[in-house]
């Protein structure tokens, strides 16, 4: 089932974080993976993921938050590839799993939690996430202004 991440900054720091919902304070997801990919106008590229170890679970609450190209706990896979730029294009993806709140089936449910975002830069403010909503079934990129040339070789829109 698909949920909303969300995109903070804490501490100067850009983090993510499951939506505060009634489900996830009953119980909180338990981590398998998170990824962030920036568009290119074309595809998607990741910038960095971290597949969780299997051992410790580790589980995140809304009021927790997951720093950008940082792993919680030791082990797993943590490949960061790229920083983050304003002007780019990103979407986060959190895969999970909680509970099964249903008896009789299997003893966990499979949870993602996605955002599409963009950052901007302000004198003397640092950094703004913009969140793109999406409208109809289309992203509304258009929130975030022209997209700038990046190392992902992307054209600027008009």
């Amino acid at each position: 089932m698909y949920q909303q991440a969300q995109v903070r900054i804490v501490d100067s720091q850009l983090c993510f974080t499951v939506a505060d919902t009634d489900e996830a304070r009953r119980t909180p997801p338990m981590l398998t993976a998170i990824s962030v990919n920036r568009f290119t106008g074309a595809d998607w590229e990741y910038v960095w993921r971290w597949i969780t170890p299997l051992e410790p679970a580790v589980t995140l609450t809304a009021d927790e938050c997951i720093p950008f190209g940082t792993a919680l706990v030791a082990g797993g896979s943590n490949e960061l590839v790229a920083t983050l730029q304003p002007g780019e294009r990103y979407g986060v993806s959190i895969n999970s799993q909680i509970v099964n709140p249903v008896s009789g089936g299997d003893p966990t449910v499979g949870r993602i939690y996605s955002r599409h975002f963009c950052l901007q830069s302000s004198a003397g403010a640092g950094l703004t996430v913009i969140e793109v909503p999406r409208v109809r079934g289309e992203l509304q990129w258009e929130v975030c202004g022209p997209q700038v040339m990046g190392d992902s070789g992307a054209a600027n829109e008009a």
